[in-house]
């Protein structure tokens, strides 16, 4: 690999790295491909725990740059507490002699001085935390110190040494589903609301869609392809785009919110297996339409029109509810066998459309 023009990875991976803190982990190509990344695209600092990523990179970096023995930028870090304890020592020493030197110097207040308490043994010296720490006084200064205040120094204006942030949990990254299609037509992108939208489904040909998805979008669906989300994991499907001419769509979601937004028409064959879930159609459906649907919940909220059949199978203590059923449509609703409580059905029955009571249906 060409460590001198590293390849730069992409967003996602590059803020799961910076959040997980422990760059000494990563190879040297890597490192550089992580510093391009941030260098090329200053955006990814502005996300939660990747703010002083650059400066971790750069400090990882040259800390793999200094010899074995040498002084590195972590060690620097952790030797703050030490470098304190060594600076209060300075200034005690300080204090000692400068106490030593009053008795020929100008009496003033030095302003380095916050504050001052009532004089101790002329041998000892405050610190800022645990019990008193006994310098050794000069002789020649013993007698002027016994009268004089002894200066303390002033803990709060010492430089807190901060903690490390622990590293953030790296979010989970959504997967990209595997999309299987034959012949033309299905793209597939990533959905600015979140999870995936699929379109350009069109045309006669298979088109199958697999993976773990929070949630697919699916714009119109035009000819007479046959569309099949059996296997994914998803928890929302959202038909945003009408459904006309004559394709099949076959859907396998347990608990999942499934919802039509715009008409269905045509010759459309909808196949919905979502028992523990809730199906809606929000705009008519219509025409030569045929469903099977077996949901909890299945609502109709601008009725069927035009000839269209719908079967509907609702599981125990499951809801239908629908608009006016015009144009010759029916509507045939059933439980599964043994259900309990018993399921509701509420919805106008003023139309020349029939409503059926099926069978139930085994599980």
């Amino acid at each position: 690999m060409d460590h001198s023009n590293p390849r730069p990875l992409s967003i996602p991976q590059a803020i799961g790295l910076l959040r997980s803190a422990d760059l000494t982990a990563l190879d040297q190509s890597k490192l550089e491909a992580l510093r391009v990344s941030v260098t090329e695209r200053p955006s990814i600092i502005e996300f939660d725990g990747c703010e002083d990523g650059l400066f971790r990179i750069d400090a990882e970096l040259e800390r793999r740059r200094i010899p074995a023995g040498a002084t590195d930028p972590s060690g620097l870090r952790r030797s703050r507490p030490i470098g304190l304890v060594t600076a209060l020592g300075l200034v005690a020493i300080a204090a000692v002699v400068w106490i030593a030197l009053r008795e020929t110097a100008p009496q003033d207040v030095s302003p380095l001085v916050a504050r001052q308490s009532p004089a101790p043994p002329a041998d000892v010296i405050e610190s800022p935390a645990g019990p008193p720490v006994r310098m050794p006084v000069p002789s020649d200064a013993a007698s002027s110190t016994a009268a004089e205040p002894v200066p303390v120094l002033d803990v709060d204006a010492v430089a807190e040494v901060a903690e490390d942030r622990p590293p953030l949990p790296e979010p989970p990254a959504e997967a990209q589903p595997k999309l299987a299609v034959t012949g033309a037509g299905a793209r597939l992108d990533a959905d600015p609301a979140g999870g995936f939208r699929l379109s350009e489904i069109n045309g006669t040909d298979f088109i199958g869609v697999s993976g773990p998805v929070s949630r697919l979008v699916l714009a119109d669906i035009n000819g007479e392809p046959t569309l099949e989300l059996l296997d994914l994991s998803a928890d929302q499907f959202e038909f945003r785009g009408s459904i006309n001419g004559n394709p099949r769509v076959s859907l396998r979601a347990p608990g999942a919110e499934v919802e039509f937004h715009r008409e269905v028409g045509g010759s459309t064959v909808l196949e919905i297996d979502a028992p523990g879930g809730t199906v809606t159609f929000h705009a008519p459906v219509a025409g030569g339409v045929r469903l099977e649907i077996v949901a909890r919940s299945v609502i109709f909220k601008a009725g069927l029109d035009g000839g269209a059949a719908a079967d509907v199978t609702l599981t125990s203590g499951g809801s239908l509810h629908y608009t006016r059923l015009n144009g010759g449509s029916s509507l045939t609703h059933r439980r599964t066998d043994g259900d309990q409580p018993a399921s509701a059905i509420t919805g106008d029955t003023s139309g020349s459309g029939s409503l059926i009571e099926g069978v139930p249906r085994s599980q």
